[in-house]
């Protein structure tokens, strides 16, 4: 019956779609209150939530018959088999000896699987001629539903701007009579009149707040099924092709244009604040509204604080019954718009938390799959020309212009933030000096001192931070200006410079405290050799590592990527190799940074080792600028973003390491002096009493010497401390 009626609901089908869409805009009659508005709202969600679940269920049965009209063809040949063989052992002659009351009952049974199995071949036969007859029907009633429920969403939106629009109007008509009758209303009887107009003027309020939050409610939903349907498409493109590079591309794409999960924590923090404040705010209004149950009542109590002959004014009775009238009526809407604000906040906060989770969820999926997927062909002869073509096209792109007149507009519409930065930013850069000779003078006093010279130690490490901030903080003060634009050339400049920021504020921060007469040197007790060495190696990190980071950045990044292979894989692989030389001067066995550690302790493990790890150090870098070559580039910048983290962290252990054990020493040193002038006070009480005893003024005091510093023994514990960071 569906093979035969299957083209006539087809044409119907197409008829259908081929008429105009259902109507969007909502319906209600002229002068409809904002209580009967809502009402009709609620009708068209309900409309909307059943086209919702008529989609998802149609989506349900397409997916089940994705998955069975495949599987046809064999479950009909496989029971087709059963079948013969059935047939084939019901024709069987029965065996020898066997009771007439078995047989009967064996024929019986073959019979009965027989007929299953002809009934069971028949329903799969129909089955497919049904998959077959309906082929084309299935997409067009899906199109059909789909019209159906996207006509009967945008019909709830549209509801929100129709309310939206009836509760100002209505709030503009209320305030006016207030202000009207404020005007008009009896001495005795303004406070009353005046408290009426300002619960109008709350209500406006609140009114814009309400205006606020649905934009903001609207478009987290649009984000959040537009995520959703991202994710589940994605998804099931991953389980029909597998991860190939074509998926890998995908998934980097779609990991790209994700938006950022903190925005939406911090706008459902936002709503969770604004839930409380407008909860406790309708509590009390909840409680004016309750006394305002009996009009009456409330009429004779105002009267009973006016004279005798102004309560008994029947005019001014009339004015005192309507003013509170009136005012239970705006009690009663600004509480309606309460209880709406607090829905619209209540959605916004589970919408943000969905669509938070949904946005972890998916980048957790993507970095699950994509890390070894190839990302980009292998290098070969044309990667020069299409470097120069990406060039080009970086320097004459046509969001130069427009991206300029973004930063102007914006430096005149917040002249007094960038006044700010601009004062602090040079304020760094002009007591960067000074701050430089005030460290020093802090490590000449330091070594001074007989104390751990804890202060003095963290106070330098604070100046140090500071001299470092200056060039960092300009980076990420434009990157966090392109922020606040949609142009796709800022959207891929502001997050390069918000990295470049921090790898500049970090390596900086090292190189710093690296100079002469720095921390290292002064309160870390580095050797001179080794803080030069560290210096200039970190001195051309930021010449060369930090412009090639900032070109890798901006090249994923623009344009969805395309020269990311191009211009950003050759930067990638110079960084590399960049990275392979510094790490070589760094952890060579005979150089100047570990060299000497490693040559007081000729015995360690690390020492023996040297052949093993030096290679792997130095040889890391090379390999990811190999996997990059071969097309595996966004595997090789995630690992060379860890390699780097691992770097970071043991420059981090082995300075609070060091500074740890200079404190250490340096309380140690402090115990042993008062130790020995403990001892010498004793000696000096012994002399003195022999001189009252015998008058001898021969003075026993032994000599004191100032205790020093175990160098070979700090060499020890630093090359213990680089053997467990390379062990980390």
């Amino acid at each position: 019956a569906e093979k035969e009626n299957g083209p006539t609901k087809i044409a119907e089908t197409r008829a259908l779609l081929n008429q105009p869409p259902p109507k969007s805009e909502p319906e209600f009659p002229l002068g409809a209150t904002v209580a009967e508005l809502e009402q009709l709202r609620l009708a068209d969600d309900e409309k909307a939530a059943e086209a919702r679940r008529d989609l998802e269920t149609w989506d349900a049965k397409s997916k089940t018959r994705a998955e069975r009209k495949p599987q046809m063809p064999a479950l009909i040949e496989t029971t087709r088999k059963q079948l013969e063989e059935a047939e084939k052992a019901k024709s069987n002659a029965a065996p020898d000896g066997e009771l007439p009351v078995l047989g009967a009952a064996r024929r019986l049974d073959q019979e009965a699987y027989v007929l299953l199995l002809r009934s069971q071949l028949d329903l799969y036969r129909v089955e497919q001629i049904r998959y077959e007859a309906l082929n084309e029907l299935f997409p067009l009633q899906r199109d059909v539903l789909t019209r159906v429920k996207n006509s009967a969403d945008k019909r709830v939106e549209l509801w929100k701007t129709v309310l939206a629009d009836a509760r100002r109007d209505e709030s503009a008509r209320q305030a006016q009579e207030a202000r009207e009758k404020l005007r008009n209303a009896h001495p005795t009887l303004r406070d009353l009149a005046e408290d009426n107009s300002r619960l109008t003027l709350r209500r406006k309020a609140l009114q814009e707040l309400l205006q606020t939050k649905v934009t903001e409610l609207t478009k987290a939903n649009a984000t959040f099924a537009g995520i959703e349907q991202k994710f589940k498409n994605v998804t099931e493109k991953e389980k029909r092709a597998g991860l190939t590079t074509a998926i890998g591309l995908m998934l980097r794409s779609q990991r790209t244009h994700l938006p950022d999960a903190t925005t939406y924590r911090r706008q459902q923090l936002a709503a969770e604040l604004e839930i409380v404040r407008l909860q406790t705010e309708q509590m009390s209004l909840e409680d004016e509204r309750s006394d305002l149950g009996d009009i009456g009542a409330q009429v004779e109590a105002s009267l009973k604080l006016l004279s005798a002959k102004d309560a008994a004014d029947g005019e001014l009775r009339q004015m005192t019954t309507e003013l509170l009238t009136d005012r239970r009526q705006y009690l009663d809407n600004l509480l309606a718009d309460y209880d709406s604000c607090l829905q619209t906040l209540a959605e916004t906060d589970v919408v943000c938390r969905r669509l938070e989770s949904t946005i972890q969820e998916f980048e957790s999926y993507i970095d699950e799959r994509v890390l070894w997927i190839r990302s980009a062909t292998a290098v070969d002869s044309g990667i020069i020309g299409k470097t120069w073509t990406a060039s080009q096209s970086f320097v004459a792109h046509r969001q130069w212009r427009p991206l300029v007149e973004f930063m102007v507009r914006d430096a005149q519409t917040y002249w007094p933030l960038y006044g700010l930065f601009l004062i602090v930013f040079c304020l760094i850069l002009g007591l960067s000096r000074r701050m430089r000779h005030f460290v020093a003078e802090l490590g000449d006093t330091a070594q001074k001192q007989l104390d751990s010279g804890i202060p003095l130690t963290l106070l330098a490490t604070g100046l140090t931070i500071v001299m470092a901030s200056a060039w960092p903080l300009l980076l990420w003060f434009i990157g966090w200006r392109l922020s606040y634009t949609d142009i796709n050339l800022a959207s891929a400049l502001g997050p390069a410079f918000w990295f470049c920021a921090g790898v500049l504020w970090l390596v900086d921060f090292f190189r710093k405290l690296c100079r002469r007469r720095g921390v290292a040197e002064s309160f870390l007790a580095w050797p001179q050799s080794i803080v030069r060495s560290l210096h200039a190696i970190l001195l051309l990190y930021v010449a060369g590592g930090i412009p090639l980071s900032f070109i890798v950045a901006v090249a994923s990044g623009l344009d969805d990527g395309m020269s990311a292979d191009s211009i950003g894989r050759l930067a990638f692989v110079s960084f590399c190799l960049l990275l392979a030389v510094m790490l070589r001067r760094i952890v060579r066995p005979s150089g100047a940074v570990i060299g000497d550690l490693l040559r007081s302790n000729p015995n360690s493990m690390m020492y023996r080792l040297r052949w093993l790890w030096y290679p792997l150090a130095v040889g890391s870098p090379l390999c990811l600028a190999v996997l990059a070559l071969m097309g595996y580039q966004y595997t090789a910048e995630q690992l060379m973003i860890r390699l780097q983290l691992t770097l970071v962290l043991s420059m981090v252990l082995v300075i609070s390491y060091t500074m740890l054990m200079q404190w250490m020493l340096a309380a140690k040193r402090s115990l042993a002096m008062k130790q020995a002038r403990a001892r010498r006070a004793a000696a000096l009480a012994a002399a003195q009493r022999e001189t009252d005893d015998d008058g001898s003024a021969n003075s026993p005091i032994p000599a004191v010497e100032l205790p020093q510093v175990d160098l070979s023994l700090l060499n020890q514990q630093m090359l213990r401390l680089v053997r467990g960071t390379a062990c980390i």
